[in-house]
């Protein structure tokens, strides 16, 4: 994928017609990010959204991957068709969609923005320096767009040497400082030297000059954005590649992966799909060769999982054949292992985003044949994929961009004439929509998002394995639940419910008192709010505490612990995963003793409340902190190369704080 951008990631199609049988190699850059629905420059606006919702007391609910269900979808029109374009979302939220081919003989010499909230294509107010397919275009940390090389012709005779910067303040595009070779299907991710960004280019394709030998490159180059200069990397690519992927890790190297390769053979120059994959190590100004992958793959996608993991999915052999497998690079031992499921169709040339709750949803591709309308959901914990709706238009050698709401745009692409598609459409986690005019994407609920795993529920476990048949033990629904269920409108009863279920549940570590916590919560709550519970409410709460104590009597082995929501023990940060993201991206905090419930832990990046996706309530251990990640989208309001703490906050009680950076 060319680039590692917040929100989004960015992969690339370049189509480039080779000397040798003018053989067309198709790399486009694409940004994955999160969502589909399709907005039109006129009309009335219309949506559709399903999601699934998880409630619970006690032990809770575990939530499943939201899968979207399948609805009609009426495309909407972008100001121009295109294929194999790059699409960037800025800071702002808006998406600048750049380039491309127009047709199968133009190369665009325009671009357009998006603006995320009115639903509309708007065109750019200055014009792009050069026509480009097969570029990269970066977001950079000023929230400039730096716009690199490429082709402004389709036989590949006119290779670029050229830079631009794209001025979202401004909407002008001003000239930068021109590389040392020319390249087309190159990549291109950013770095930070000593707090400096910059942004590292390699590999693409180059001609010796018109109706010369096509070559495709192993060097690098780096663009100071400080600076503006541009200076070769003296340690080189393993081998030549043109058309792979990169991205930038979470330690700050930047992973480049898959391509194709052109060497000597028999019959002159061949080409072969690229299974090395190569680290490069900003510190040391090298690559280090990585493990490669189990399979060469070219027009696949590599997306970062919010894990730090980077995604490898379909693509092509170049030996007829279109791959339905994926694998899973692992930064810390720099490797790939099979993921164990498989898609439900082979693809390439196809986009892959990461949704909100962690989870990638593909889009499109082909087969090989034919352009798919097809999608499908990449559950990251189980590494299973489940079939997702069908797009109103099948394509590939789009671009699909995360939006800050996470939701997903997918723009352009080309059909099965391979004539380049002026219609986008927006994916929203549930749903498959396509409004007929102008629209704001709503914001996904969040209700339901939270997907805590079970915990053992009171005195069923005391219970059970005191070996007591007929008292079980119930699930205790915990001090707050009591307090709140005896009055609700009475916050003095809800109040004191919840601090007596709280010294006498949780806090204690004793199942005995988390249990008789639960049932005098109740109690308590009920008699101050006026509104007394019923024997139905009592006599499960006291099935639990007779069914703890028996069991610890009878069996000495103890109790679990008190269920719901009752006083938390006392949360701690570990650490941030990633520690550098981007605005709207997804991170993981992982911690102990967080609150199951999403909504009860507040987060904070520098005293800017976050979104929180989702919980992980790990297994708890007796004394001992319980094990908890919560998953938080990076809010709006910072800027990038800011550097703030992050909080959690639950019950009235702060965490420590963990330095983040804004990528």
């Amino acid at each position: 994928m060319g680039i590692a951008r917040g929100g989004g990631l960015v992969r690339r199609r370049l189509l480039v017609v080779l000397a040798m049988g003018l053989v067309a190699l198709g790399c486009a850059r694409r940004e994955s990010k999160t969502s589909f629905k399709a907005p039109a420059p006129t009309g009335t606006a219309s949506s559709a959204s399903t999601s699934g919702t998880g409630t619970g007391t006690g032990g809770g609910a575990t939530v499943p991957p939201v899968v979207p269900a399948s609805t009609a979808a009426t495309p909407s029109r972008p100001l121009s068709a295109r294929t194999q374009h790059t699409a960037t979302r800025l800071n702002s939220g808006d998406v600048l969609v750049l380039g491309g081919m127009e047709s199968s003989t133009a190369v665009s010499a325009n671009a357009e923005v998006y603006e995320a909230a009115n639903g509309r294509f708007v065109v750019t107010r200055g014009r792009p320096i050069a026509a480009r397919v097969g570029h990269t275009a970066t977001l950079l940390p000023s929230g400039q767009v730096l716009v690199i090389g490429g082709q402004s012709d389709t036989a590949g005779q006119q290779v670029l040497d050229s830079t631009e910067f794209y001025d979202p303040a401004t909407g002008a595009f001003r000239a930068g400082t021109r590389l040392g070779t020319p390249r087309s299907g190159h990549v291109a991710a950013v770095f930070n030297a000593q707090g400096t960004p910059r942004v590292l280019v390699a590999g693409g394709m180059n001609r010796t000059g018109t109706g010369g030998t096509t070559l495709f490159l192993n060097s690098a180059e780096i663009y100071d954005v400080a600076t503006g200069q541009v200076s070769p990397v003296a340690a080189r690519l393993t081998q030549n590649r043109m058309g792979g992927e990169a991205l930038t890790l979470p330690n700050g190297s930047v992973l480049v992966q898959g391509g194709v390769t052109l060497g000597a053979g028999a019959g002159g120059q061949t080409q072969a799909a690229v299974a090395d994959a190569e680290v490069f190590d900003p510190a040391a100004s090298r690559f280090v060769l990585a493990t490669p992958s189990a399979q060469p793959r070219f027009y696949n996608s590599l997306t970062l999982l919010t894990s730090g993991d980077a995604l490898l999915v379909g693509g092509n052999t170049l030996q007829s054949q279109v791959l339905d497998s994926a694998e899973r690079f692992q930064g810390t031992g720099a490797n790939f292992a099979a993921v164990a499921g498989r898609m439900n169709a082979a693809r390439e040339s196809h986009t892959a985003s990461v949704l909100p709750g962690g989870q990638v949803v593909i889009i499109g591709g082909g087969d090989g044949t034919s352009p798919l309308a097809t999608t499908e959901v990449y559950d990251a914990v189980a590494g299973t994929f489940q079939a997702g709706p069908s797009l109103t238009t099948s394509r590939k050698n789009h671009t699909a961009t995360t939006l800050a709401n996470g939701t997903v745009l997918v723009v352009g692409g080309e059909d099965a004439q391979k004539t380049p598609l002026a219609s986008s459409e927006i994916y929203t986690p549930g749903t498959l929509s396509g409004p007929t005019g102008p629209t704001t994407p709503a914001t996904p609920p969040t209700t339901g998002t939270s997907i805590p795993t079970t915990t053992p529920p009171g005195g069923t476990t005391g219970g059970t394995t005191g070996g007591i048949p007929g008292f079980p033990g119930l699930p205790g629904t915990g001090g707050t639940t009591g307090g709140t269920s005896g009055g609700t409108t009475n916050f003095l009863g809800q109040a004191l419910g919840t601090l007596l279920g709280g010294l006498l549940g949780n806090q204690s570590g004793s199942p005995v008192g988390q249990a008789f916590g639960n049932l005098f919560g109740n109690i308590l709550g009920g008699a101050l709010s006026g509104q007394p519970p019923s024997a139905q409410t009592i006599l499960p709460q006291f099935l639990n505490l007779f069914g703890t104590i028996m069991g610890q009597a009878l069996s000495g082995s103890g109790g679990g612990s008190g269920g719901g929501s009752a006083f938390p023990g006392t949360p701690e940060i570990d650490a941030l995963q990633p520690a550098t993201a981007a605005v709207g991206d997804t991170i993981t905090i992982l911690g102990t003793d967080f609150d199951p419930t999403a909504a009860n832990n507040v987060v904070k990046f520098g005293g800017i409340q976050a979104r929180v996706l989702r919980v992980l309530v790990g297994q708890p251990t007796s004394g001992a902190p319980t094990p908890a990640s919560i998953q938080a989208v990076v809010p709006q309001g910072l800027f990038a190369g800011q550097q703030v703490d992050v909080t959690v906050t639950v019950s009235n009680y702060t965490t420590n704080a963990k330095p983040f950076t804004v990528r």
